[in-house]
């Protein structure tokens, strides 16, 4: 509720929840407090004598996360306990609060306009092993290194083949057409 409600709603009806106090500290109930001292008008005071009495309040006023806060666990049975909640639900608002990795654009800036195609290639352990070694010596993990002996083979099989590091597909390769998906 924005705090132009918060205040109208007040000034109407009176405050309908009380301010709740933990340890000295308001953990619920900060804008009506700060409403209602602005209108003059009065507004109860609830303590919590307990960790147990606070989390379980804010559970129930849908405040998870800061009943999650409070209790500084992650263990979430003893979050259940606490806040009188099931753990499915404890683990799901962990699961929001966790924060979203960024992407991060992996492709160099030479690369960027360019699709990469992951192919999986099969061979015998045997050559996978000596492929590793040679890449070792040249300072090229696998891939890379299969990579540069594509490019020189297909060098030596066909002239028009592009060099390693160029930008751009020689022009006699075509991309794939799009599949029209309107239905």
């Amino acid at each position: 509720m924005e705090e132009q409600e918060l205040r109208g709603s007040i000034r109407k009806s009176g405050p309908l929840l009380p301010v709740v106090i933990y340890a000295g500290v308001t953990i619920d109930g900060q804008k009506r407090a700060a409403i209602c001292a602005d209108l003059g008008v009065h507004i109860d005071q609830k303590y919590c004598a307990t960790l147990q009495d606070a989390c379980s309040h804010l559970w129930a006023v849908e405040h998870q996360q800061r009943a999650v806060a409070l209790a500084a666990t992650r263990n979430v049975s003893e979050l259940a306990e606490l806040c009188g909640a099931r753990p499915a639900a404890v683990a799901r608002v962990l699961r929001e609060m966790q924060p979203r990795p960024k992407f991060v654009h992996k492709n160099p800036r030479h690369l960027r306009g360019q699709k990469i195609v992951r192919v999986q290639v099969w061979m015998e352990p045997q050559l996978k092993e000596i492929a590793r070694r040679a890449g070792e010596r040249e300072g090229l993990d696998l891939s890379a290194f299969i990579r540069q002996a594509t490019y020189d083979r297909a060098q030596l099989v066909d002239g028009r083949a592009p060099l390693p590091g160029t930008t751009r597909a020689p022009q006699w390769i075509k991309p794939r057409e799009k599949r029209n998906r309107a239905r």
